[in-house]
Parts: C-alpha cells; sequence; structure tokens
C-alpha cells in the first residue's frame, strides 16, 4: 500500500465556487478496463504500421502499449485533482462546510492517494520500457508486459478506497451552494415556511440569477440583485434550534452560510405561527450569536391578525414591506 501522500493544491478563483461540474469518478476496475483497451486499441493500430525484424517491432508495439496505459490512467487521475478545488485554499465557509459534511483528512489523504499512484505509474512505465529497450529476447518482452499490466492493477487496486471516497465526496460536494465570497451578502433567516422564499423572490428581480435548491433534499436557495451601482446576493437559510451536530446537511450549510458569509442577517417572523412564535423568538435570540447586523422582517403581513402583528412589532419593531426592506438593504450595501 502506498506509504506517502503527496497533495496537489490547485487554485480556484475564491469569488464564486460551482461543485456542479465535478464529473463522476470511476473505480478501480473502471479504471483498469479502460486502460488494458486503451493499450489493446494502440497495439492494433500499430501491427499494420511498424516496420523493422520481429523483434524492433514487438518492442515498438509493446513499449506503446505500456505508454498508452501510462496516459490514459494519469489523465484520468490529474483531471480529478484538478478538478477538486484545493481544500486548504477554499475560503473558510466551504472547509467548514466539508468538515461538517466529510471526512476533512480522509478526503485530503484519498487525494493524496491519486497524486501517489500518478508517481508510481510514470515509475513503472519508464522502469518497464527501458527494459523492453534493452532486452533481445522476445519472450522476456512478453514477461516484461505481463509484469508491469499486474504491477498497474496493483496500484489502481491500492487507490480503490481511495476512489470510492472521492465519488462519495463529489456526490456531496456538488450539494454545496454556490456562493460568491466578495460580494455584500444577506442571509434570509428563520424557519422553514415562513416566508423566507417568498421575500427572496421580492427581493431578487426576474432577470437575477437564482440558483433553485429543494432544499429539503439539495441544499440553499441563492438569488442576486444586481444593478450598475451595486450587486447583492442573498441565501435563504433554513433554521432549526438543533444542536449543530443533530442539524440536517442543509441546515448546517445555513448555520455556516450565516456565520461565515453574511454581513447582514433578515430575521424572517410569521406571526401567523406555522412554527410557535415562542420558538420563532428563540432562534433568532441564537443567531444573534454570530453577532451580525439583524433587521427584522414579518411575513404574510396581508393574512396576519393585525392587533397580533402590531402588538409584536411594538415589542420588536420591523418591516412589513420588502419594498422598504429593500431600500434598508440596499443603503447598507453601498
Amino acid at each position: 500500500m502506498y506509504k506517502h501522500c503527496y497533495f496537489i493544491k490547485v487554485h480556484v478563483e475564491e469569488c464564486c465556487m460551482n461543485f456542479q461540474g465535478l464529473a463522476q469518478i470511476g473505480n478501480a476496475d473502471w479504471f483498469i478496463d479502460l486502460s488494458f483497451r486503451q493499450a489493446k486499441k494502440r497495439g492494433d493500430e500499430l501491427r499494420g504500421q511498424v516496420k523493422g525484424t520481429r523483434l524492433e517491432k514487438s518492442k515498438k508495439i509493446e513499449m506503446d502499449k505500456l505508454v498508452a496505459i501510462r496516459n490514459i490512467s494519469t489523465k484520468h487521475l490529474k483531471n480529478i485533482l484538478l478538478a477538486f478545488p484545493s481544500l486548504d485554499g477554499m475560503a473558510e465557509f466551504y472547509q467548514e462546510l466539508v468538515k461538517a459534511t466529510l471526512d476533512y483528512e480522509k478526503l485530503k489523504k484519498s487525494l493524496g492517494a491519486l497524486n501517489w499512484a500518478i508517481k508510481r505509474i510514470n515509475d513503472q512505465t519508464m522502469q518497464s520500457t527501458f527494459k523492453i529497450k534493452k532486452t533481445q529476447d522476445l519472450n522476456t518482452i512478453n514477461a516484461i508486459r505481463r509484469e508491469y499490466y499486474g504491477r498497474f492493477a496493483s496500484i489502481i487496486k491500492q487507490i480503490n478506497p481511495a476512489l470510492t471516497y472521492l465519488e462519495t465526496a463529489r456526490k456531496t460536494m456538488r450539494t454545496y451552494p454556490s456562493i460568491k465570497q466578495n460580494m455584500f451578502t444577506v442571509a434570509l433567516a428563520g424557519f422553514p415556511n415562513v416566508g423566507k422564499t417568498t421575500l427572496l423572490t421580492k427581493l431578487t428581480p426576474s432577470s437575477a440569477q437564482v440558483a433553485d435548491y429543494a432544499f429539503t433534499t439539495l441544499g440553499l436557495n441563492v438569488g442576486y440583485l444586481k444593478r450598475p451601482d451595486l450587486k447583492i446576493q442573498y441565501i435563504d437559510t433554513p433554521g432549526t434550534l438543533d444542536r449543530f451536530e443533530k442539524m440536517n446537511a442543509v441546515e448546517k450549510q445555513a448555520y455556516l452560510a450565516i456565520k461565515y458569509c453574511a454581513d447582514v442577517v433578515v430575521y424572517v417572523i410569521d406571526v401567523t405561527e406555522p412554527y410557535p412564535l415562542a420558538d420563532q423568538l428563540a432562534l433568532m435570540e441564537r443567531l444573534k450569536g454570530f453577532h451580525k447586523e439583524m433587521i427584522v422582517y414579518y411575513s404574510k403581513a396581508d393574512v396576519a391578525d393585525e392587533q397580533v402583528l402590531e402588538a409584536q412589532r411594538a415589542k420588536l419593531p420591523g418591516f412589513t414591506s420588502a419594498e422598504l426592506l429593500e431600500e434598508e438593504l440596499i443603503k447598507r450595501a453601498k
């Protein structure tokens, strides 16, 4: 098994990370089959083209087959390394998100295992092609090729756990929201179904970029207000009173987005009480622990009991108009 792991740091522009492009990762059998098929294809191509003695032709064909295996396998392994962002170079939000949803050290070691395999494949190919080049015996050429095939398969099988974990990580990371790190960010916070998504729609025009994810399964809703003079990023963050370790994957995303990305938190309260008002206020108090600027917005003002709403606003001032709220947010973003 590999003893040393090497981790390639790949620069990823942190202003907007998007994990949707991470391609599916094959297992060891897939890599071995792909590589051996490429070698056979290369051998078939050369058989009618190579000139010289039987020994010369055999050397050329077998060396090219080994090089074909090296090229196709290392190309795909490098593509995996290039597709994954540098874990240590990511914004703090994404680093913490990885740690909350994946085994951070195992992910780093899995990426390192691929780099180890690339080095081993390159070294083995160099050694085996050199042996073929120097030998003068046809049987020895075939023996070297068989030995190379076995050692190549062994290298790939040793990294199968890494390939398997990276595929698991890929599926998880594809659910991460694409959040711009260098943009004024507003988190719309509160319990699910209190009107945050409706507010997001009101705050982002129809021309805005809105990444829609069903947050029961995939991720957060993110929308943008873009004007010549300013840009605002809105993140719809479903809340819960559960402790962090008890939260589901999306609730953890929301918690971390507020903690690391938000400049302002708009806390949405629904006095029609799909959740008890006491719980909604308790969640707001917990979010104050992030020490972010907080604005209260009362949703569903058109259907709420007017006396109940006004009594609550007297205790805790807040907006009921999305238009007035937007004016306040634009003022703070400038």
